[in-house]
């Protein structure tokens, strides 16, 4: 294996370690900087917008939008059942 492909590697196997450390950082600061109802009005702006895209997505049919909704509960059922 070339020594390029080696280091491509070891990149690989570090990189997941910073990105989840720079994700936690940035979902605390926003925590921490910005009221709690923040939240609130940002999901009740992106929750349409979000649905519409899968609507439209999906050729108009809300089918799937269901499905998604769906998957939704139960992996927050399951993250949040411990």
């Amino acid at each position: 294996m070339p020594k390029n492909g080696i280091v491509f590697i070891i990149y690989q196997s570090i990189l997941p370690f910073f990105l989840t450390t720079i994700t936690l950082l940035i979902h605390a600061l926003t925590l921490k900087r910005f009221p709690k109802s923040v939240g609130g009005q940002l999901a009740g702006f992106a929750a349409p917008l979000s649905i519409g895209f899968v609507v439209d997505a999906a050729g108009g049919s809300f089918f799937s939008v269901a499905r998604l909704l769906v998957g939704c509960v139960f992996s927050a059922s399951w993250l949040f059942s411990a």
